[in-house]
């Protein structure tokens, strides 16, 4: 079986695409990348290839048929373990079900990181850094996917692990989808939300059409609230800045919200947004033709992605404060349905959903192999 490696290569590139639409072509559950972001993440101006000591290589296994697998190996300068051990990532790994092909393409992979310096461990599946795509499914192939959630057939995870990958931290999601379950889980934030707002603090929502003064003071939160997290690297605003703006160019209205301090500053954020997998998916990786589903139709459920606090405002209820804003914002607007995605089995976020989370139905995990 032939193997192939390279940095850049633009009909590589397209060979890929087609392999990713060939091989989930019959999974309901998979939601196709938009092409451009693939084309965009993989040629020599995207940002990941300008940092300083940053690495990479593509490698590609193939039979006499065609493409059989596909990973992308990286070293990012700054990504390091909690302990400041040196961390190596496999991303964008697409692959038949065939272990002795996989075997081989990771192995590979694996060994060019060691001798690029990744001598310590190596996290799996994980775009770049934790910035971009990263993370397989453990649990929940059987029901309906979510826009930007993990989702990966069940041979990604045993393949993975059968090489040698363990478990390193594990999420999960929760789908409620009656307005009293989901008013169950606010109402123990409503005493936070009014503290919150006799205190003198104000929620400000962001949109497409936010200041960028806004998402630059988004991003500055998100930077300081996730610090310490496993993975954690510095994201450069300019690039967090074309994330929003890519993000928030599919989904639409973003129902994110900013909370404000007495005296102005920016404190917390929640993140949220109508779930468009399924005009996503219809459209077949055309940006246009889902923009023009989503104009037909409103999405129907809202997922809650992310919610934080920075460093100095822990503490007050202010987690609570952004959940219950969130959550009858979007109870207001008529949304019903409700995920709480991509819940890490260590976060803070875990008391803001409550006893309810333990009727996730999905679950993910960040794979190590230790080098």
């Amino acid at each position: 079986m032939p193997l192939y490696a390279y940095d850049f290569d633009a009909d590589r590139t397209e060979q890929f695409l087609r392999f990713c639409s060939e091989l989930h072509a019959h999974d309901p559950g998979w939601i196709p990348p938009f092409p451009e972001t693939i084309r965009r993440q993989h040629g020599p101006e995207f940002s990941f290839y300008a940092r300083p000591g940053a690495r990479h290589r593509h490698f590609v296994i193939e039979s006499a048929t065609g493409m059989l697998g596909h990973v992308m190996a990286t070293v990012h300068p700054e990504l390091r373990d909690r302990d400041g051990t040196p961390v190596g990532a496999l991303g964008f790994f697409e692959c038949a079900n065939d272990w002795p092909a996989v075997a081989e393409l990771l192995a590979t992979a694996t060994g060019w990181l060691r001798a690029e310096g990744a001598r310590g461990r190596v996290w799996a599946p994980l775009n770049f850094d934790i910035w971009e795509a990263y993370r397989c499914m453990i649990r929940g192939f059987d029901v309906s996917p979510f826009y930007g959630e993990p989702r990966t057939p069940p041979h990604y995870l045993e393949f993975l692990e059968r090489f040698g990958f363990a478990r390193r931290r594990t999420w999960c999601s929760l789908v409620l989808d009656a307005r009293e379950a989901v008013a169950a889980v606010a109402a123990p934030h409503e005493a936070s939300w009014k503290a919150t707002l006799a205190a003198g603090h104000r929620f400000t929502e962001l949109t497409r059409e936010s200041p960028a003064g806004d998402v630059l003071e988004l991003h500055g939160a998100v930077m300081r609230a996730f610090e310490g997290t496993l993975g954690y690297t510095r994201c450069p605003p300019d690039e967090y800045a074309a994330l929003f703006a890519s993000h928030a160019a599919i989904v639409h209205p973003i129902l994110s919200t900013l909370v404000r301090g007495p005296g102005g500053a920016t404190e917390g954020f929640a993140i949220a947004y109508p779930d468009v997998a399924s005009a996503v998916r219809l459209a077949g990786g055309s940006t246009a033709r889902a923009h023009l589903l989503l104009r037909q139709g409103r999405a129907q459920r809202i997922v809650v992605h992310s919610i934080g606090v920075v460093p100095e405002a822990q503490g007050r209820g202010l987690g609570g404060a952004l959940m219950y804003q969130t959550m009858w914002r979007a109870l207001a607007d008529g949304y019903e349905d409700f995920v709480f995605a991509l819940v890490g089995d260590d976060s803070p976020g875990r008391r803001l959903v409550g006893e309810a989370l333990r009727g996730a139905q999905r679950e993910y995990g960040l794979l190590q192999l230790d080098l």
